[in-house]
């Protein structure tokens, strides 16, 4: 097409004005994952040492109230695990 032709309909409006290209440098997905991963074990990491001082802050008597709790999260830990698997190997 002759720049004429496309200026003229350019002016009345046949023709929409090309974008500019953005030359902005994206992420990877894969890092952005590997970036998130990161942050959430950290603050897997912090919430484990805060909730290890408040466990060990507590009395010898208490202590054994709180293992009938661990018991139940190993369980429904356990559980979890055996139907992601169970999925995992099904689909």
């Amino acid at each position: 097409m002759p720049y004429v032709e496309y200026s003229v309909g350019r002016r009345e409006g046949k023709y929409q004005p090309q974008k500019v290209p953005q030359f902005t440098r994206t992420k990877a997905p894969f890092l952005d994952n590997i970036l998130e991963n990161i942050v959430t074990e950290v603050e897997n990491q912090i919430a484990k040492d805060i909730a290890k001082r408040i466990y060990d802050g507590l009395s010898a008597t208490s202590q054994g109230e709180f293992g009938e709790l661990e018991k139940l999260a190993k369980i429904k830990i356990y559980h979890n695990d055996y139907y992601r698997i169970l999925r995992e190997l099904t689909s």
